[in-house]
């Protein structure tokens, strides 16, 4: 393999390991770089630190290409361009896809579901206290699933509202290929006397969700970090 193939070689790969570090996890929000390097809570605040090793690897990575005998001539800022806005997510599309084969091939129903997006709040609207659940769902199978979704409560509500967990009332049906759905519900939950303390102090959304999934044949447990 002559020199410049292997120069090719190496930006290639710290270009997908920079990729990788930012993917997803199945079942879970937080990305490879985030467990690597755990936010830090500062007071009221948050300091994410995890974008620093996927940076370094882009840096090295457009460095690399850069200095490639092919891209010499190159416009250096199209180069940077070409790498945010196409090849990076040309290669986030391919770990999806790979995603989508590798759930067919295990013949996946339930366990090629996960959450895209999420939301929870709270809001009080004459004086009842409504509980908002906001989800973006998507399935990597190619076949349809129902199922009911059970949310366990960060744990200052757990303590508060006296209930580990909530069912939402509808049940879902996703549809395979990558396709979104969307959930809406709204639960009111009783308040008690000493509720404006509480819930003017938003701590409760710096803790962890869990959202479960689950018909009669099978359960997936989804975990959805605070910070």
């Amino acid at each position: 393999m002559s020199i410049e193939n292997k120069k090719l070689m190496r930006s290639i790969v710290l270009l997908c390991a920079a990729v990788l570090l930012i993917y997803r996890l199945p079942h879970d929000s937080y990305t490879i770089s985030q467990y690597l390097i755990r936010p830090i809570k500062l007071n009221n605040s948050i300091l994410f630190l995890n974008w620093i090793l996927p940076f370094i690897l882009f840096v090295l990575s457009i460095v690399s290409f850069c200095n490639l005998k092919t891209f010499k001539k190159m416009n250096k800022f199209l180069l940077v361009m070409a790498f945010l806005f196409i090849l990076i997510p040309i290669m986030k599309w391919s770990l999806d896809v790979n995603r989508t084969n590798y759930h067919w091939l295990k013949n996946d129903a339930l366990e090629a579901v996960d959450i895209k997006d999420s939301n929870l709040s709270l809001k009080l609207i004459n004086n009842d206290l409504t509980m908002n659940f906001d989800l973006e769902l998507i399935d990597y199978s190619r076949k349809h699933n129902e199922f009911n979704i059970r949310v366990y409560l960060p744990d200052s509500l757990r303590e508060y509202f006296g209930m580990e967990y909530i069912n939402l009332e509808n049940k879902y049906r996703t549809y395979g290929h990558r396709r979104l759905v969307n959930v809406e519900e709204q639960i009111i939950l009783p308040l008690s006397d000493d509720y404006s303390e509480q819930f003017y102090d938003f701590q409760w959304t710096l803790e962890d969700v869990t959202y479960v999934l689950y018909n009669d044949k099978e359960e997936v447990v989804i975990l959805q970090h605070g910070f």
